[in-house]
């Protein structure tokens, strides 16, 4: 929620341990025809009153992984021929451990994978045009190996790209949501 309510990946979100493991049913109406901003306004709103939470804002350096074209050469293909033409690209996340994307240009893909990984991901592959992929990996906390590669991995292997961390001179600003207060148990209806 707090990821939507601010449009932030978790690891933008700081706040007490329990917000990782806690979970909540929530029931409410949303209007017809809201945008993407209003919803998140209505939720910050539910979580202030619901949970009297308060926060700030604060830019934080932010360590980042670049993708970048592995040894060997990309393995992106590109959309099959009725993906060529117009119309927007599309991408499915099938269980843990699963990612489809079609019609999809590089810096697209860095952005889906930040959602899979600890830190944001740019894109410095230098490849241009749209490309499909399918990509596998064990989810984090597999109970053993056989049940596939790590998403590093996976994305040498599949992809032909890798995820290369940068150190101090390739830290950019990113902005962080600071959770000051949370009640663990909301207010009643």
């Amino acid at each position: 929620m707090l990821m939507n309510a601010f449009d932030v990946k978790d690891y933008q979100v700081q706040g007490p341990e329990w917000l990782a493991t806690e979970r909540f049913d929530i029931s409410a109406k949303v209007p017809a025809n809201i945008t993407k901003e209003q919803f998140g306004l209505m939720i910050q709103k539910l979580l202030a009153g619901r949970f009297q939470m308060t926060y700030h804002h604060e830019s934080r350096e932010q360590a980042v992984y670049a993708l970048v074209v592995a040894k060997g050469g990309s393995k992106l293909k590109a959309p099959d021929a009725n993906d060529a033409g117009g119309g927007p690209g599309a991408m499915a996340v099938m269980g843990g451990g699963h990612l489809q994307a079609r019609k999809i240009v590089a810096a697209g893909i860095a952005s889906m994978l930040s959602t899979f990984v600890d830190r944001p991901v740019i894109d410095e592959t230098g490849l241009t045009g749209f490309y499909q992929f399918t990509l596998n990996w064990a989810p984090e906390g597999a109970s053993d190996a056989s049940s596939g590669p790590t998403i590093y991995a996976a994305i040498q292997q599949e992809l032909g790209l890798r995820l290369e961390p940068r150190k101090m001179l390739r830290k950019m600003l990113l902005d962080h949501v600071i959770i000051d207060h949370i009640e663990k148990v909301p207010t009643a209806n």
